[in-house]
This record gives structure tokens, C-alpha cells and sequence, in this order.
């Protein structure tokens, strides 16, 4: 997720705080809504198939679609967890684009009051309904994407970029053996907050670096580029369905399985993408 934020800001062109409103309500909001929308009535249905259909049911999970959440908050339930990126990502622009008023240094200050809160949060556990602490977690890294766009001449006349990028790359993933589990959604930070974004900082950016050395351009990424929307929210209900069916088949689920089920998705996805793209762009958010 960190890599996600990063290629965002990376991305990131400053515009207007009215803008920045209109153009992520049309590429990030509106997708947001719209597959959740279709995901909750999935939902709705199974749960009345199955007799466990509830007026709460629905009450909880639209609550969890407006809140933006990404995993279970007592009662309240997301139908799609992965599209709190895009809710998430929202937020982080229009805060990046109000900073950015003051440029630098205005984004020199949301980082810090970002981190700092982000390390009240890591002692004192607070959580919150709304996507606060994750949007707070993430805007260091969606900043950090942007500041690595404009060091970018620097890296170029660097000799032996690509050793250096994979050298830091080892040396992160070794770091974080040691400071544990992380999660962005989750404000999850490991042991230390430092070694967090140092880590996932060093390995996201040294993968962009490395990515733009070898001038990577792969069409089949382009199109899950574009289909972000439906990839990330139909991609649990996916694995849902064809995980039935290998059992179905009477298969074991193993390494192998999942490694096949992978290759089966990114198959499934593509057609479904390019149908989307034609005759109902909205739920991509206008991508092309």
C-alpha cells in the first residue's frame, strides 16, 4: 500500500483545491460509490438467501460504505475492504492540495503533523470510525512520491542507480524482519514508527527508480492500471468464486493453486476491464 500512495504522488499534479475536488469525485469517489453500491447489493441478496437478512445488516454496512472503512469497526461491516484506498487517497489529495497553498513549506507541516500523530497513535491505540489515522498514515508517503518526481534529474546522472535501488531494497526488507507486521488501513506501524516509513519508504521508492531505469512498460499493466477500480473492489469476490470452484474440483489449496488462480485472475480481468471502459467508463472514474 505505501508503493500505491507513492505512485500516487508520484503522479500528482498540484491543482486547485476546487479541482483536486472535482477531478478525484470523478476518478476516485465515483468508482468508490459505484462498486460498493453493486458489492452491498450482492450482499444484501446472499444474506437474505441464506435467512440472515436484517434492516441492521443494511444500516451497518451503508454507515461503513460513507465512513470509508476498511475492516470491521464493531457493528459495522465494509462490503468491498479494499476500496478504502480510493476513499483514503481522496482525502490525501485534497489535504496535499490546501497544503500546498503554502508549498513546501506547508507540506513540510502536514508531514510532520502527520507522523506525529501517527506516533500518538502508535501508543495509544486510538482508532477512529472515520479514516483519520489512515489518511494521516499515508500522507507521508503520497508526499514522499511527489518529493522523488522532482529529485528525479539527480537520480539520473547517479552512477549505478540500479545497485544502489536494489542494495537499499535488501537492506529494508532485512529492517523490517526486525520491526514486524505493518498496515496502512489498519495504522499498523510495527515496532517503530522511523523504521515504518524508512522501509517502506527506501523499498517503494527504490522500485519506482527502478522501474523508470529500465524504462518498464508492460500494456497488460496499463489496463489493470485502468481497471484499478474493478481489479481492487471485485478482486475478493474473484478469489471467493474460483476458490470454490478448484475445490469443486476437488483440488487441495496450495502454492501452486494460488499461483494458477493468479494468472486466472489478471485473465478474468482484462476482458472485464475493456468492457467497462467502453460502455460504462464511470465505474473506472473516466480512465483511459
Amino acid at each position: 500500500m505505501p508503493m500505491f500512495f507513492m505512485i500516487s504522488g508520484f503522479l500528482y499534479k498540484q491543482r486547485s483545491l476546487k479541482e483536486t475536488i472535482k477531478r478525484g469525485g470523478e476518478s476516485l469517489i465515483i468508482p468508490y460509490i459505484l462498486v460498493n453500491c453493486i458489492l452491498l447489493i450482492y450482499t444484501l441478496i446472499i444474506a437474505f438467501v441464506r435467512g440472515l437478512y436484517n434492516s441492521d445488516l443494511l444500516t451497518n454496512c451503508v454507515v461503513a460504505i460513507i465512513s470509508g472503512l476498511g475492516y470491521k469497526y464493531g457493528n459495522y461491516s465494509p462490503v468491498c475492504s479494499a476500496m478504502w484506498f480510493f476513499y483514503t487517497l481522496f482525502i490525501v489529495q485534497v489535504l496535499v492540495s490546501l497544503f500546498g497553498k503554502f508549498k513546501r513549506i506547508g507540506w513540510t507541516i502536514l508531514s510532520i503533523v502527520s507522523i506525529c500523530v501517527v506516533i500518538w497513535q502508535h501508543y495509544s491505540q486510538w482508532d477512529t470510525l472515520l479514516p483519520i489515522d489512515s489518511v494521516l498514515t499515508a500522507t507521508p508517503f503520497f508526499l514522499a512520491g511527489y518529493a522523488l518526481r522532482g529529485m528525479i534529474p539527480y537520480f539520473s546522472s547517479c552512477r549505478k542507480l540500479e545497485l544502489l535501488s536494489i542494495l537499499i531494497i535488501i537492506i529494508c526488507i532485512s529492517l523490517s524482519l526486525i520491526n514486524g507486521r505493518v498496515d496502512v488501513d489498519l495504522c499498523l506501524t510495527g515496532n517503530s514508527v522511523f523504521l515504518f516509513y524508512f522501509i517502506a519508504i527506501g523499498i517503494s521508492g527504490s522500485l519506482i527508480l527502478l522501474a523508470i531505469f529500465f524504462n518498464i512498460e508492460w500494456r497488460v499493466a496499463k489496463v489493470l492500471s485502468i481497471g484499478a477500480p474493478v481489479v481492487v473492489g471485485f478482486n475478493l469476490l474473484a478469489i471467493h468464486i474460483i476458490r470454490t470452484f478448484f475445490r469443486m474440483l476437488g483440488f487441495e489449496w496450495n502454492d501452486l493453486i494460488g499461483i494458477i488462480m493468479g494468472i486466472t485472475l489478471i485473465v478474468l480481468f482484462i476482458p472485464l476491464i475493456l468492457i467497462s471502459k467502453k460502455y460504462f467508463p464511470l465505474i473506472l472514474g473516466n480512465r483511459k
